[in-house]
């Protein structure tokens, strides 16, 4: 109390944090959930189901930052991981909100701290998810070793075949951090009340339930697990980590075929296995909010750093986010970028200096210099682009971040990053973005051109169309002059311009608030019909309304995942009427 309510709870934008879980025992028994269960689990023949088990295996893959990551070595806990485990056990049986249905009893809450006290003393720390972490309480200098998310810059170089090295042979150290579970809740502000909110939490309860053998919620069971991993890494290793994951867990002697199931980067992970073992998951897989797609909007997280809803937490830096090696396949190739990223430096000053009134004028928006809106999402669409300068441009290229000055180039951070490491920086990035052209030109790309001998297993995309998603950034450049000085140069002026950036104000289309609807799908790259039908990537579409954060939360919790166990649901059915149709 002393810590969280008189600071957040009378905030009245939406804002998240997600809690640091230690121990996962809620799952609610209503008989709403019940019935939820019933729904989603099983398909119905004349009122009767067949069988009442299923032999594929089903695998959930959460997306970017949903797993939680933790020291690798087991340690006696530390007093702020007590305090981190006891403030979400009060925050779950405190009533908050009366809109929060999920509460423990006191009970349940004394149980949980006692095992955790007399069993768990001796377990990994967590780094990502902590609720001390997010919420930098106590506060922490940046890069504390206690919650420093930071990857080593440096490699080791695997052996490789052919004279051109293959930047994938290139494996980045991995630093002391491994995964640790997914992340199963977070914490809702909404109109000054607080509330407790699943994030990946209803899932995990629906595979759990799913898979054991006393289901009393459903008329059916089957073998399911989760796939949690370290989300920093480049795609190619972690999508190959997905299909080890799923050869020791689901052997194929034992289980020929596995059913896929994934969010976003995991939609991307499980998309990349169905097309490289496409008899391994003939069954299929359903993918929800992926960014196939390339888009402007992660500059925001690499330039200006991501400091989750609430502005206090400071582990996502630009001197971290650049160390990362996932995110770099979300960038536009250059000549995709369009009007996305716009310069208005000229725009801006002449609606300053206008005194044209009329409807005319260019004075339409208020430029919203470096502010941030993940997790903030709009309320009315900007559908027309905001004018300026195309800028050009190339993502791909380290220099071109360099010469714009962007993320860890950016002059407030030369104080923080020497020589010799801003060069450690240069040669990561350089890796990084040959493996993430690579991915987008083999995996995104080349399945439209390549051969269309092999069957691919059936695939399910699920993306939202109705939330305002910016896909525009806007630039201008602000003069700013060092107070220290008595006189300034012309050339001192010129040496402290800086750019501002916009991420509110540009044009926004329909999407989940973080990926456009438009770029959420799979492209053939076929221009007519009669191709297209022709084209191996087969999918079909299914329109959700929730944002990103919330879209595997039940309908009532703001999400879509009765929808999308639909589509697992009526998937695996196909898959099994085929086999029996066959035999």
């Amino acid at each position: 109390k002393k810590y969280i309510i008189p600071s957040y709870a009378e905030r009245s934008s939406c804002q998240l944090f997600a809690l640091d879980e230690r121990i996962h025992q809620l799952n609610p028994s209503s008989s709403k959930q019940q019935q939820r269960f019933m729904t989603a689990s099983s398909s119905q023949d004349n009122g009767e189901r067949k069988d009442n088990n299923i032999d594929v295996p089903l695998v959930f893959v959460p997306g970017m930052k949903g797993s939680h990551l933790a020291f690798e070595s087991e340690e006696i806990a530390k007093k702020d991981d007590i305090i981190d485990y006891a403030l979400e056990q009060i925050l779950m049986l405190s009533p908050f909100s009366k809109n929060n249905k999920v509460m423990s009893s006191k009970e349940k809450v004394k149980d949980n701290l006692s095992d955790f006290l007399r069993n768990r003393i001796s377990r990994r720390q967590r780094v990502w998810l902590t609720l001390s972490n997010l919420l930098n309480l106590p506060p922490k200098p940046d890069n504390h070793p206690d919650s420093d998310l930071t990857l080593p810059l440096e490699y080791d170089c695997m052996e490789t075949d052919g004279e051109t090295m293959d930047p994938t042979s290139f494996r980045q150290h991995r630093g002391p951090l491994v995964s640790d579970g997914a992340i199963n809740h977070i914490i809702d502000f909404f109109d000054g009340n607080l509330k407790f909110l699943p994030f990946y939490g209803h899932i995990s309860d629906y595979l759990e339930n799913l898979s054991s053998p006393n289901n009393s919620d459903s008329d059916i069971t089957r073998p399911t697990a989760v796939f949690d991993y370290d989300w920093r890494r480049e795609p190619f290793e972690l999508s190959d980590s997905l299909h080890e994951f799923i050869e020791k867990t689901f052997p194929s002697d034992e289980y020929p075929v596995v059913q896929l199931c994934g969010h976003s980067l995991g939609g991307l992970l499980a998309y990349r296995c169905i097309l490289k073992y496409p008899y391994r998951y003939k069954p299929g897989a359903v993918i929800v909010g992926v960014p196939f797609g390339t888009g402007i909007q992660y500059l925001q997280d690499m330039h200006r750093g991501y400091f989750t809803e609430l502005d206090r937490c400071r582990q996502f830096l630009p001197v971290t986010q650049f160390s990362f090696s996932s995110h770099w396949i979300f960038f536009p190739f250059q000549e995709d970028i369009g009007d996305s990223f716009v310069d208005v430096t000229e725009e801006t000053n002449s609606s300053v200096n206008s005194t044209d009134t009329s409807s005319e004028s260019e004075i339409l928006y208020e430029f919203q210099a470096d502010r941030g809106n993940i997790g903030k999402p709009l309320t009315e669409f900007q559908s027309e682009p905001r004018k300026g300068k195309p800028i050009s441009i190339d993502f791909y290229n380290v220099k071109s971040w360099e010469s714009h000055e962007l993320g860890i180039f950016n002059r407030k951070h030369e104080s923080m990053i020497d020589s010799d490491t801003l060069t450690k920086y240069k040669k990561h990035m350089k890796i990084q973005l040959d493996i993430a052209r690579k991915w987008r030109e083999e995996v995104i790309m080349a399945p439209n051109k390549n051969s269309r001998e092999i069957q691919q297993p059936p695939l399910v995309v699920c993306a939202t169309d109705t939330v305002p998603t910016v896909n525009q950034i806007l630039r201008r450049k602000s003069k700013e002059t060092s107070t220290s000085q008595t006189a300034v140069t012309e050339d001192t002026e010129q040496n402290n311009e800086i750019w501002e950036y916009d991420y509110i104000s540009g044009r926004s289309v329909p999407g989940d608030g973080r990926i456009d609807f438009d770029k959420a799908f799979p492209d053939t790259g076929f221009n007519n019909k009669e191709e297209e039908q022709q084209h191996r990537i087969q999918y079909k579409t299914i329109r959700l309304n929730s944002l990103h954060a919330k879209q595997m939360c039940w309908e009532d919790y703001g999400g879509d995942l009765q929808t999308i166990l639909n589509a697992v649901q009526n998937q695996i059915d196909e898959y099994n009427n085929k086999q029996q149709e066959d035999k």
